[in-house]
């Protein structure tokens, strides 16, 4: 007679809520006898074109998760871009730029995904004002739309778009530590087919290779 069993899935490098849930697989260990207990690491992803799969796994060692990078099972896009604003002002054109791109490739489903609540508060009155219409996904909120989407990082695990723009990818909200790593992760991974980084300032410094920084040089934030 086969005994009862269960199966537990997740993704250590997304475990970005303090507090709950586990760092490691191995804290499993006190909980189920060693005998009983077998792991299967996945890491084949068929979500993301293998650009977008390769960049996320530039951050995963950042995580402490201990994780083996994602193997893309073959399907390219276009390379992912990290943009620099020079000020807020650009910040705002750069973003509407990004909009028309996505209308004149498709895309159907986009996220503008922000750090913080009150910074997608306001980036939503501004597209607002721009005359653009986007749903503000908040805490609480059920429905998801699809269409244009405003999202704080921390609420978009779980869904998938065409087309993300991370509109805020700075040092001081994306740190170089583990819970940061893991935010800017998620945000990454929730694009399918086309990714944009956009930051002002200086770069978060998980990103500072992507954006073409390289050892010795000034820090980007400090450029003319």
């Amino acid at each position: 007679m086969r005994e009862p069993s269960f199966t537990i899935l997740g993704d250590l490098a997304q475990a970005i809520h303090d507090g709950r849930g586990i760092l490691r697989w191995e804290e499993l260990a006190a909980v189920f006898p060693p005998s009983s207990v077998v792991r299967h690491d996945i890491t084949l992803s068929y979500r993301s074109t293998a650009e977008i799969i390769e960049f996320a796994n530039r951050i995963l060692p950042h995580t402490g998760a201990g994780l083996s990078p994602a193997q893309p099972v073959f399907r390219s896009g276009e390379e992912v871009k990290v943009i620099r604003a020079r000020d807020a002002g650009e910040r705002r054109r750069l973003v509407c730029s990004f909009l028309d791109e996505c209308r004149r490739k498709g895309m159907r489903s986009v996220a503008l995904i922000g750090r913080q609540a009150e910074d997608c508060r306001e980036l939503w009155r501004t597209l607002k004002e721009d005359g653009v219409e986007a749903d503000l996904l908040e805490e609480g909120q059920r429905e998801y739309r699809g269409g244009l989407s405003v999202v704080p990082v921390h609420l978009s695990k779980g869904l998938e778009f065409d087309a993300v723009l991370l509109t805020d990818a700075d040092a001081t909200r994306y740190p170089a530590t583990p819970p940061g790593a893991k935010l800017l992760y998620v945000g990454c991974t929730r694009a399918l087919h086309l990714l944009r980084v956009l930051y002002v300032g200086r770069i978060s410094p998980l990103l500072e290779r992507e954006a073409g920084w390289r050892p010795g040089e000034p820090a980007l934030g400090s450029r003319s």
